[in-house]
């Protein structure tokens, strides 16, 4: 492995809380100790990933309430780091997460509300199409309906549950709004 590969380790290490000599490697600089800065960093970096949880999930978090929803985001840090250059997809495993959690694993709704949550985030992703109005289809001629090609939009998603997430979801997104 290279220097820089090691240094990156070690910073990725730091950042996570896990033993790393990062610190060492930071140079003081100005009133504040290098140790003071390099623990600034990554308080900050923390609380963005936190962020971007609560900025994704913000039904799951008001169904789950503070204190259980704090909890679900430490262990989702600790179990999958951040592997992306962009936030958009950091929480992309909380689904997977509580359903796999033995803290939240007796919950089966809870996994299913954080897959819907996702979904409602990446309708925002969908391309710009055009869609066809209803008078346009009314239009067309008999004979080119059976050569007709009707595509869903790009944003079309199916979405099944066995439990009730996707009405608890509305309603908690009515209450919080």
């Amino acid at each position: 492995m290279s220097r820089l590969a090691e240094l990156q380790q070690g910073f990725l290490g730091f950042l996570l809380g896990h033993e790393s000599d990062f610190v060492d490697h930071v140079l003081d600089q100005g009133k504040v100790s290098a140790r003071t800065r390099a623990y600034i960093y990554r308080k900050g970096y923390l609380l963005l990933l936190r962020d971007s949880i609560n900025t994704h999930h913000d039904i799951l978090g008001y169904y789950m309430g503070d204190e259980l929803f704090d909890r679900m985001i430490d262990g989702y840090i600790d179990q999958y780091p951040s592997r992306n250059t962009t936030l958009r997809h950091f929480a992309e495993h909380i689904p997977q997460f509580l359903r796999e959690n033995a803290r939240f694993s007796d919950h089966p709704g809870l996994a299913v509300l954080g897959a819907f949550d996702r979904m409602v985030l990446f309708a925002f992703d969908a391309p710009d199409v055009g869609c066809g109005a209803q008078d346009t289809i009314s239009t067309l001629p008999a004979e080119s309906w059976p050569s007709l090609r009707i595509r869903f939009h790009p944003i079309m998603q199916f979405f099944q549950a066995h439990w009730n997430s996707v009405e608890i979801w509305q309603a908690l997104k009515a209450d919080a709004g």
